[in-house]
């Protein structure tokens, strides 16, 4: 069911003479390179930086400045003159004229300055820790950097890297596989310590017996390491994390794979809680067709995706052989030539929120801790049927709501679910995304190589 993918409501609420009228139901997520100096971080907004109130470096300056000279006039206490009737400023004939155009040189600058002071607090109310943009949900996605480890990135509701983990990405095989582990424990202080992985008092070596793998805490922090602060705070005031009796163990583990690398190398897939979910390759670009140049559509041809789930089969007739798959699209990501921006994640909340009031039974258990789910399309490939159980639809009223049928069980969370399917969205989408841009940078990587090869063999 593909729909037409429109902008966040907050942004066209902000521009909408400028913006095209898009649809409300589809949530905008813009994905951006977190600074220079770490490429490996990213940060997600639904505001993009062209509608963000950017407070650029001059612009903080000229504030403080004007700040001084307002508080010296009321120190002074100036008392203004006294005016005649006929020289009162309303009187005059007041002619105000528009204000000019900027240049392309000063509107080169003021983007260059912008650029400066993306994703810092003073300057980017996005990034705020105390007081976020009202109008602006994001993600942040950590990459701890740890001598002699290869820590798990942490993906976190939040502009900052200090905003509470939903969840744990662990890539594989050079980023063939993606371990994702899911809990309301890992947003629990002292789970996640300074350097954003999960402390060894909370966890354990290895991640046994279905656990949080831990990190042990050292004597000497080198160079660049990340939880500088967190350090020396801790040096200072000894360990603030007591032992646990029982380590931490997540409420859901999903596994991403990219599945055959070289038939199908644009398709990533997971199961979860029974249902299989598959970013697969989509050449189609219908979103914002005038920003798109003929040179941008040939070059990011091959980098869109879209993911789907792939709904129990449906009788075409009469006849089974004509029975196939429903998929269902629950979101799509456009690619972004840009060197800060990756791309744009849009999520369907229409698909989400039908998805999950039509299958509400199946979605009240969520996914086994340690045990891999694997497609029926994998086991047979390994030579493993599947075995069928045939229900028959059972009678029902077609005025009942899904949502308040039998199939909901009692208890169930359906905001949480809607939320943790949502979060699951942004975090495999943020797998195939990172898994993507490495394999194009190591691509580059290759081909430069040969080229000076070939340069230096002659």
């Amino acid at each position: 069911m593909e729909k037409s993918l429109t902008s966040n409501p907050i942004e066209s609420s902000i521009l909408r003479s400028k913006t095209e009228e898009l649809d409300t139901s589809t949530l905008m997520l813009h994905v951006y390179h977190h600074n220079k100096e770490k490429p490996k971080n990213y940060v997600i907004h639904t505001l993009r930086d062209s509608l963000t109130p950017i407070t650029t470096l001059k612009e903080l300056k000229k504030k403080k400045k004007e700040s001084q000279t307002d508080q010296e006039k009321i120190a002074a206490a100036v008392v203004p003159q006294a005016q005649k009737p006929d020289e009162h400023p309303l009187n005059d004939e007041v002619v105000r004229e528009d204000p000019p155009k900027p240049s392309r040189w000063q509107k080169f600058c003021k983007q260059a300055a912008r650029a400066q002071v993306y994703d810092k607090a003073k300057h980017d109310p996005r990034s705020h820790p105390d007081t976020p943009h009202p109008s602006c949900e994001s993600y942040f996605l950590h990459l701890p950097l740890l001598y002699g480890h290869g820590p798990p990135y942490t993906l976190r509701r939040g502009g900052h890297k200090r905003s509470p983990v939903q969840c744990l990405m662990a890539s594989r095989s050079f980023w063939q596989e993606w371990k994702l582990e899911f809990g309301d424990i890992l947003a629990q202080e002292g789970v996640i310590d300074g350097r954003g992985v999960v402390n060894w008092r909370v966890g354990t070596k290895g991640g046994k017996d279905g656990t949080l793998k831990g990190y042990k805490e050292r004597n000497r922090r080198w160079w660049g390491e990340s939880g500088k602060k967190w350090f020396y705070e801790q040096r200072e005031a000894g360990h603030k994390c007591p032992d646990v009796p029982e380590k931490a163990k997540p409420e859901e583990v999903v596994n991403v794979r990219w599945v055959s690398p070289l038939v199908r190398p644009r398709e990533y897939r997971f199961t979860w809680r029974g249902f299989v979910f598959i970013w697969k390759g989509s050449n189609t670009i219908d979103v914002q067709q005038k920003r798109f140049t003929r040179l941008s559509r040939v070059m990011t041809r091959f980098n869109h995706l879209k993911l789907v789930v792939n709904l129990p089969r449906g009788n075409a007739g009469q006849d089974p052989e004509k029975a196939c798959d429903v998929e269902l699209v629950l979101a799509r990501y456009t690619s972004a030539m840009s060197k800060r921006k990756a791309g744009r994640l849009e999520i369907f909340q229409d698909a989400i929120d039908s998805f999950i009031a039509d299958h509400a039974g199946h979605l009240s258990l969520p996914s086994v801790p340690g045990v891999t789910e694997t497609p029926a399309e994998d086991l047979s490939l390994m030579g493993i049927k599947e075995k069928k159980v045939e229900v028959e639809p059972s009678s029902c009223d077609p005025f009942l709501d899904p949502r308040i049928s039998n199939d909901a069980p009692i208890g169930f969370d359906e905001q949480k679910t809607q939320q943790r399917l949502k979060d699951l969205v942004v975090a495999s989408g943020m797998c195939m995304i990172i898994g993507e841009f490495e394999k194009r940078q190591w691509l580059w990587e290759i081909i430069l190589l040969i080229i000076d090869i070939a340069d230096n063999a002659g």
